[in-house]
């Protein structure tokens, strides 16, 4: 009967060594790289170059501090990728961005609202019975003595672009800038205190620096981005201004309800000039770049006289190009 010959002594303590290196070089690799893999069609959760280079800008740290409820992930499941997102912020910035986590359940509403921190209440069942229950996910962000804040963080969408923007706008207000945010502003009359009056609000909020458009026209800066919001104020002068903006390469938004402007109309109404068609009548080609919303009606405008015409109300989609 042949029996293997046992192992040497030697041999067993070669292998421990081994393993033992095998694990101490895997625990320092685990330390130093991290390898993840983004397999969004739109690389939801990986940095864009713009923003990487925002944060190789960066003369200082930026802090970002998501003030949470213990269990806001439960009823907002889109929540659970925030801190993906926030470590990604914190790997690329090479030390320029620390990321803090603060549970509310050690502030007082009171210390939250002066953040500038906000619940939402979630309706929730315990024993048979509704009970309604403050959450909090708000978003701090501070850099050179600036600060801004996300109220309440639902979902992560634009979680990358929001704090890129804030730490833009916090830099460019710590060196004095923040007139570099000017964006231009055509409401019909009364608008801004009346069906839009939530349009100057939101842009602030988003960091922009509006200038209202009023008679007499100023001379519109290609540099300086312009936002229409509806067509039957437009006047002769309107036209001939935005014309020469967009001719000049200027940035426009049109959000309209029509192709028609009220030049247009004033044009239509005299019978000299009722045979001209829009596109000499008006110097701007507006043209559509998406579907029609769901659910959107048609609005009726007068073009002459006698006859109505119809179009539907077209949601954030119409774009100006020069003729």
């Amino acid at each position: 009967m042949n029996i293997p010959p046992m192992r040497s002594v030697r041999e067993y303590r070669i292998q421990a060594v081994l393993l033992a290196a095998i694990v101490l070089t895997a625990a320092l690799l685990s330390q130093r790289i991290y390898v993840r893999l983004d397999m969004t069609k739109q690389h939801t959760y990986s940095l864009s170059s713009y923003t990487r280079s925002i944060l190789n800008s960066l003369e200082g740290t930026v802090t970002v501090i998501w003030f949470r409820s213990y269990n806001i992930e439960g009823y907002l499941p889109s929540l659970q990728y925030v801190e993906d997102i926030l470590a990604e912020y914190e790997r690329a910035s090479d030390g320029r961005c620390l990321v803090l986590y603060r549970d509310t359940e050690e502030l007082s509403p009171q210390q939250l609202q002066q953040i500038g921190i906000v619940a939402r209440q979630i309706e929730r069942n315990s024993n048979n019975t509704q009970i309604l229950q403050n959450l909090y996910s708000g978003l701090l962000c501070e850099y050179r003595g600036e600060s801004r804040v996300v109220p309440f963080l639902s979902d992560i969408y634009t979680l990358e672009a929001d704090i890129a923007r804030f730490i833009t706008e916090m830099n460019q207000d710590a060196q004095g800038r923040s007139a570099d945010r000017p964006v231009y502003v055509a409401l019909p009359d009364g608008g801004a205190e009346g069906e839009y009056k939530y349009v100057l609000p939101w842009l602030e909020y988003a960091g922009f620096v509006p200038i209202m458009l009023i008679k007499p026209y100023p001379e519109l800066h290609p540099e300086i981005p312009l936002l229409v919001i509806g067509s039957s104020y437009f006047d002769a002068d309107m036209l001939t201004a935005v014309d020469t903006f967009v001719n000049r390469h200027g940035s426009a938004a049109f959000f309209c309800v029509c192709q028609y402007c009220g030049y247009r109309r004033q044009l239509a109404s005299n019978p000299e000039t009722k045979r001209r068609t829009y596109r000499t009548a008006c110097p701007l080609r507006i043209r559509r770049t998406a579907k029609p919303c769901y659910g959107s009606r048609q609005f009726p405008y007068d073009i002459t006289d006698s006859r109505r015409r119809y179009l539907r109300a077209y949601q954030l989609s119409l774009l100006a190009t020069g003729v």
